[in-house]
């Protein structure tokens, strides 16, 4: 019978005895003067990790001392002899491994294009293969799964290697599922513009099969710009050919479809998963050569300080749709996409993408796939949707939420996986205007959160920013004298080397500071401090002489640190020589109110506000990155903000068009958004959601009171919140 495909990770991959004497001696015989391993090196060094963590690795096979290029070279040349074995076997007898790595093999056989743009050919004649070759011969090509080296990649490479590219191979179960949403039948043309190892194409050539589609290799294509991606769909694509002639040309393109598109034609559906990047990621040549297509296509919406504050957040895959539909997609076709769900519910570039204007393309969204509360991609946590689009659109899209009883979805069960999981129907709008952050909730909920919509009569604002210097400026006050503190800079997680010092600063200019961990709903208590040297008047730091002068503690220790604080990126942008060296950000007069209503704006999955005063006379500060405040004169006002902020209709309002767990959740903006209406101190439910928000500070919590009092403020009707509680329950379980 022989060995089964399904099984390949187990007798090729990183325990297997073939790997363990294979991998080293690839890795001995690298030259790093080959002109293969430069090549490759100029393709796969600006998108590896800044830090490759292979020693481990290297380990494991035995390596003691290594480079970290070589060995991932020879990690992926030993994958790519693999997977160019099986596809030979599958085509014929392997007579000699040279016949394989030049093609010619492939080409006997009728396939020719199979080894085409190849960095992985160079070690025929320098190490021995011979008995690889003779296991691979033991396998059995009867009934393959679409992707029979998948668990082989995924065993190899470590998880930093195939998602800081933003790969993450989507699931077979996945790949039908978007076929079907994408209506493919096998009758109409289709392409992959991000194949990968060509899950969907070779699923989609089945499906020709299955339709009796005459010539089905002509009315697919694959296009990647990973050279070992390709070879991976092509050998995917030989393993599961029923058919060939002499002249077979493998539609699958090792090309870029934004930089050098191939000129293929168009096609009636367009499916993948294309890479989630984010823009700041990207190499720089690259980032200049993609640019004039972001700005083509309207996906730079922000630009100077907002860019820099988070507003400016790009990813990869939204100019890659806008790209392939251009391009690629006929004018009564239809595209079907695996992307993140932050483009329904983030801003920046996400606002450009949600215009949805593809030019003389008419098409729009006609239907999502929320999957954001499961885990689809092995290892990884993400937020999936299927985006559908198309030329017959409804006026508002259908909106499914998925959830299961699990949150990981096996790929391995017995029974089939839709089946086992379950969706509510929602429906979405835009909250304002086209380019806004999605609604997404039932009818009768959408319909009452209207209410909830519009400007708020306060502003929120950003917690203190250092500029990317919170080793600098973040302190552990050690011991108090008078008016001088022993302070310890906090050097912990800091991404750049910082010296970690211990002195005496003047006590004026360091007030309590609030980490991520410090809030919770309804109770937030600072536990380290920081030094804030900005003069909220002027925006800038406070004038070096004067610093110098009252405070020369503080100016000699931030002395110290000269050279990191003047290589802050948003510093050298926007202050350079023009301000202290020491200057922040974010920082003006509302900074030093005596109280605060903040609240948790990053990866949390629901709303957590709470109320800050001061202590000792000093104002709590709360940093950039993760609270939102409002800041203010009157701790009453402050409580009623923040029972507002932790009510029911608040929250699923904040909910319905955020990416809860995301870097975009309940950022400042929600409060353009989202109506807080200015505070009444003789308003009687006004004073009652102060006393119920004194008390759940206290640990008296009484949910329902505060959903009925905030119902009240908004114009809720009590079927109305009862919408809104029932529609947030969808969210939050």
């Amino acid at each position: 019978m022989g060995l089964l495909l399904e099984e390949l990770a187990t007798h090729c991959g990183k325990k297997s005895e073939i790997a363990q004497e294979i991998i080293p001696a690839l890795y001995t015989a690298v030259k790093e003067t080959s002109p293969k391993f430069k090549q490759w090196q100029k393709y796969f060094a600006p998108t590896a990790p800044k830090t490759l963590k292979t020693q481990k690795i290297a380990t494991h096979y035995g390596i003691e001392k290594h480079k970290s290029l070589r060995l991932i070279f020879a990690l992926q040349t030993y994958y790519a002899i693999v997977i160019k074995l099986l596809a030979a076997a599958r085509l014929n007898k392997i007579a000699d491994i040279e016949s394989v790595e030049n093609g010619v093999h492939f080409q006997q056989a009728g396939i020719q294009n199979f080894t085409s743009g190849d960095f992985y050919s160079w070690y025929p004649t320098i190490v021995d293969v011979s008995d690889l070759v003779s296991l691979i011969a033991k396998f059995n090509f009867e009934n393959p799964p679409a992707d029979a080296l998948k668990a082989l990649y995924h065993d190899l490479f470590p998880r930093e290697l195939r998602h800081t590219p933003g790969e993450y191979y989507t699931p077979d179960w996945f790949a039908n599922f978007v076929l079907d949403r994408a209506g493919f039948t096998g009758e109409q043309r289709l392409l992959d513009p991000t194949c990968g190892s060509g899950t969907f194409v070779v699923l989609a050539y089945r499906r020709m099969l299955e339709a009796n589609i005459a010539n089905p290799l002509n009315k697919i294509a694959g296009i990647d710009i990973n050279p070992l991606a390709c070879l991976s769909a092509r050998a995917n694509l030989v393993i599961n050919l029923l058919e060939w002639d002499k002249n077979t040309v493998l539609p699958i393109y090792c090309a870029d479809v934004l930089t050098n598109p191939p000129d293929i034609g168009t096609f009636d559906r367009i499916v993948g998963n294309p890479p989630w990047v984010n823009w700041e990621t990207l190499p720089e040549n690259y980032r200049q050569q993609t640019k004039s297509l972001w700005e083509q296509y309207g996906l730079f919406p922000h630009s100077g300080f907002e860019s820099i504050l988070g507003k400016g957040k790009k990813d990869l895959s939204l100019v890659l749709t806008y790209a392939v539909i251009d391009r690629y997609l006929s004018d009564k076709g239809k595209l079907a996409f695996i992307l993140p769900q932050a483009i329904l519910k983030a801003g920046g570039a996400a606002e450009g993408f949600r215009q949805f204007d593809f030019g003389e393309k008419a098409i729009k969204p006609s239907h999502v796939d929320d999957f954001s509360k499961l885990r689809i991609f092995s290892g990884a946590e993400t937020k999936p949707i299927v985006l559908i689009l198309s030329h017959d659109a409804p006026e508002k899209p259908s909106y499914y939420l998925w959830q299961g009883k699990k949150r990981t979805i096996r790929e391995n069960a017995k029974n089939s996986i839709i089946e086992r999981l379950s969706y509510s129907e929602f429906v979405a709008e835009p909250v304002d205007d086209r380019g806004s952050a999605w609604l997404t909730g039932k009818p009768a909920a959408l319909k009452a959160v209207r209410k909830i919509i519009g400007q708020s009569d306060y502003t929120a604002h950003a917690g203190v920013y250092t500029g990317g210097a919170n080793a600098v400026y973040w302190l552990n006050v050690l011991e108090r004298d008078g008016d001088m503190l022993r302070v310890r800079n906090i050097v912990t997680g800091s991404k750049r080397k910082v010296e970690q010092i211990e002195t005496w600063l003047e006590a004026d200019l360091v007030y309590p500071m609030l980490r991520g961990r410090d809030v919770s709903r309804w109770n937030a208590d600072p536990t380290i401090h920081i030094l804030i040297v900005q003069n909220p008047e002027t925006r800038q730091g406070y004038d070096i002489d004067w610093l110098r002068e009252h405070y020369p503690n503080t100016y000699n220790y931030l002395g110290k640190f000269e050279p990191i604080l003047r290589k802050r990126a948003a510093f050298k942008r926007y202050f350079r020589d023009s301000a202290p060296f020491y200057t922040m950000f974010d920082i003006g007069q509302y900074t030093f109110n005596p109280y605060k209503v903040l609240w948790h704006g990053f990866g949390k999955q629901r709303m957590q506000a709470a109320v800050v005063g001061s202590i000792d006379d000093k104002p709590i500060m709360s940093n950039q990155a993760m609270h939102p405040f409002v800041g203010l004169q009157n701790e009453n006002e402050a409580h009623f903000l923040a029972a507002c902020l932790n009510s029911a209709p608040f929250e699923f309002a904040v909910l319905s068009h955020t990416q809860s767990g995301g870097k975009s959740f309940a950022q400042p903006g929600i409060l353009n958004t989202l109506r807080l209406p200015q505070y009444q101190a003789k308003n009687p439910v006004h004073q009652q959601l102060v006393t119920l928000s004194r008390a759940a500070h206290q640990g008296k919590i009484d949910d329902k009171a505060i959903a009925e009092a905030s119902a009240d403020i908004w114009g809720l009707s009590p079927s109305e919140l009862q919408e809104l509680q029932e529609s947030l329950l969808n969210l939050i379980n």
